[in-house]
């Protein structure tokens, strides 16, 4: 077997889509895919990464061992077994509501489980002082970033500015007063929420097809049009206890 081959075999056996592995690993999936066909190689960094995220050792991934035999999985609980039931029983939005909860849940427990640090780094991040719609439509022009300092950590690291939420079109997953972290650098793909600029105006939406969605069945699709320009993929919440320092305050957001 190939490389690519033994790359997806260990990743189909784990249960990943390419996406949901080339988000763990912060690379693009186009990218993977061109691994797994073989058209490129990652370097010895991204092999480990590969193995660690596929529990498969880097000997296996360079074709010395043969794929170890997956464990036995786990048996739902009844209840496990009853949510699993109605989840199956979802139309497409409504399994991409519980998606989207289950993943902000997962996130904030993750987030809560780890150890705190006695002092928090901190780091600058621009912060826009006019919010992104989910609803109508606001306008969001390049005068109107500030400069804020929050807690240094995973999420903000890794995003490029935050803007608050006006409207409820996104409920229940974002909320009228939450504050977005925007990754402008992270690929958008269909399934993804990102911010959208239309005729100098944010909207925060789920990407379609052919259009922008909203999470709240009470708001229209927004035709793609060419003039739509994505802004990056909105890649959670920035909490106000994480903002520090002199500038904009968590009172003031």
């Amino acid at each position: 077997m190939t490389f690519g081959t033994r790359l997806k075999q260990a990743r189909e056996q784990r249960g990943f889509n390419q996406k949901q592995l080339a988000e763990s690993l912060d690379i693009t999936p186009t990218r993977l895919n061109y691994w797994e066909k073989d058209k490129r190689e990652p370097d010895i960094g991204r092999i480990k990464q590969l193995a660690s995220a596929l529990q498969v050792s880097t000997d296996f991934l360079i074709g010395s061992q043969p794929l170890p035999k997956p464990a036995a999985p786990l048996s739902p609980t009844p209840p496990e077994a009853e949510h699993l039931k109605k989840y199956r029983a979802l139309d497409g939005h409504g399994k991409t509501i519980v998606d989207l909860v289950l993943d902000e849940e997962y996130k904030r427990i993750v987030s809560a489980l780890k150890p705190e640090e006695p002092e928090a780094n901190l780091i600058r991040l621009d912060f826009s002082e006019q919010p992104c719609s989910a609803g109508r439509g606001t306008y969001l022009g390049q005068d109107v970033f500030s400069e804020i300092q929050v807690e240094e950590n995973a999420l903000t690291k890794r995003a490029s500015f935050a803007v608050p939420v006006s409207g409820d079109s996104m409920e229940p997953i974002y909320s009228n007063g939450d504050i977005l972290l925007i990754d402008k650098n992270a690929e958008v793909l269909p399934g993804d929420v990102g911010l959208f600029i239309l005729d100098n105006e944010g909207y925060v939406k789920k990407l379609g097809k052919k259009e922008l969605l909203s999470l709240n069945p009470d708001y229209p699709p927004i035709p793609l049009e060419d003039s739509v320009r994505c802004c990056g993929k909105v890649i959670g919440l920035l909490q106000k206890g994480w903002i520090k320092g002199k500038g904009v305050s968590a009172a003031d957001v």
